[in-house]
């Protein structure tokens, strides 16, 4: 995208305040008539727009759920739980996640298989820490 049209592009868009935030390429050629639907989108997909709209998104998010923990807090009421629950959930999901996930489980082998020579079956779990 052209440099100076994507600065005039950034100065429209960030007019729009909190709103530009939830705004499709759609929306802002209907608001801004200067630019079609195409050019909007481009200037939406540029790499640094992405970056700050997530950015923003992702602090307007908090800031919101700082405000409702803050407001649970002071009640006494009885979904007060369901939401502290509902809320750390939501915080474990962005836990970012790193390294191979090993999922496994206890298959008892088959009459068969038990007679076969090169069958073991353990009779413990070799991942559990003994204590």
């Amino acid at each position: 995208m052209d440099k100076d049209l994507k600065e005039q592009l950034w100065v429209i868009f960030k007019e729009f305040g909190q709103d530009a935030l939830a705004m499709s390429h759609y929306d802002l050629a209907e608001q801004v008539t200067d630019y079609d639907v195409e050019t909007w989108k481009t200037f939406l997909l540029e790499r640094d727009v992405v970056t700050w709209v997530t950015q923003e998104l992702k602090l307007l998010q908090e800031s919101e759920m700082k405000k409702i923990v803050k407001g649970i807090s002071n009640s006494n009421s009885v979904g007060q739980a369901q939401l502290m629950t509902a809320l750390g959930k939501m915080q474990d999901n962005k836990a970012i996640k790193d390294g191979p996930v090993f999922i496994y489980t206890h298959v008892p082998l088959s009459d068969q298989q038990k007679q076969a020579q090169n069958a073991n079956e353990l009779d413990k779990d070799i991942f559990k820490k003994e204590e």
